[in-house]
């Protein structure tokens, strides 16, 4: 069944949340901090405001993020995709290229804020970051997969992704926002792909990956771990509806039984595990994939944001995410199953 993950999270998200997110995170500019890293912005922190700011039909936030983006991310020459990175010690963009992650979620979110606001201003503007994307970071050899920004992935004989940046609901938006596009064949290999890219005693996916002809493996480049990054995947694949995955997940947690927090990092290549900071998103990842393998486990899988002092901009947003994720399954699993009724 081809889920549609274009409509907008149901009402049952709690403004309480949104409201402690922008006040924690977002400037009066318009600009979202990510507070662990000095209160720099990234293209996907400013992607994330502007998702939220659709699933809370909060339009003037949305307007305020998304113009403080054009006007000083979307600012590479040739393409509409957005600089990946803005220091506020200079007040300028600190590194050019993209970060694909952050251009793939801000196009879901116009094309989110087009239809619940009717507006083809934003589905121009959508179109424009697509075409680009189209241009200039789907490799295709063989595998399709998008690259993770324009320059320095692609080397010889090999390229270097990050699965994380593989985000399947979007890619479904776009495969009905855009339908001669690639969207629906890359989530197919990305799928594959990932079926094979699990390492350690839980099977689980890297933050980076070398793909060549000769094979998949962690890449050398970076360090083999499963952690900031590859936490996304079970999320983004769990929310497209794509459920197998996240069997692998759920054994990898449980592992820990009834603890709240669950490791921020592993080592993939001898499994050695890491609590280095305090990271609640992977708890409420857990109850999504768990909600996703068995859609009649009630309401207590429900996640839910946890506000602390020290919670985190991306610590929060994955958990918003999380929440968004299990709202919409939760909506298609509601009509799917009235259908069935009748």
């Amino acid at each position: 069944m081809l889920i549609s993950c274009s409509q907008s999270a149901p009402p049952a998200m709690k403004f309480s949340d949104w409201d402690t997110f922008k006040g924690r995170f977002v400037t009066s500019e318009g600009r979202v901090i990510d507070n662990a890293q000095s209160h720099v912005t990234h293209s996907e922190s400013q992607a994330y405001g502007m998702l939220f700011s659709v699933a809370f039909n909060d339009r003037e936030t949305f307007e305020s993020i998304w113009k403080w983006t054009k006007l000083h991310l979307q600012v590479r020459s040739g393409d509409r995709m957005l600089a990946w990175l803005w220091d506020p010690k200079t007040g300028k963009v600190a590194d050019l290229n993209n970060a694909s992650d952050g251009d793939i979620v801000a196009a879901w979110a116009l094309i989110r804020a087009s239809e619940t606001w009717q507006s083809q201003a934003y589905a121009d503007e959508a179109r424009q970051i697509l075409e680009s994307v189209k241009s200039l970071l789907v490799h295709m050899r063989g595998l399709d997969m998008l690259l993770p920004g324009s320059e320095g992935f692609e080397s010889q004989g090999f390229v270097t992704v990050n699965p994380s940046y593989w985000i399947f609901p979007a890619y479904r938006a776009f495969a009905a926002f855009d339908p001669q596009g690639p969207w629906l064949k890359l989530e197919r290999d990305a799928s594959a792909l990932l079926a094979e890219a699990r390492y350690g005693i839980w099977h689980l996916p890297p933050d980076w990956l070398d793909v060549s002809e000769l094979g998949i493996n962690v890449s050398a480049q970076r360090p083999a771990w499963f952690s900031y990054d590859a936490i996304r995947v079970p999320l983004f694949m769990s929310w497209a509806g794509i459920h197998q995955p996240a069997r692998d997940f759920t054994a990898f947690w449980h592992t820990f039984g009834s603890l709240s927090l669950v490791p921020d990092r592993v080592e993939l290549h001898n499994d050695f595990i890491h609590f280095d900071t305090i990271f609640r998103a992977g708890s409420q990842i857990d109850r999504l994939c768990r909600y996703a393998l068995d859609a009649t486990d009630g309401p207590e899988t429900y996640p839910q944001v946890q506000w602390h002092a020290d919670t985190s901009y991306f610590d929060a947003s994955l958990m918003m995410m999380s929440q968004m994720a299990w709202l919409e399954l939760d909506a298609i699993n509601k009509i799917h199953h009235r259908q069935v009724a009748n």
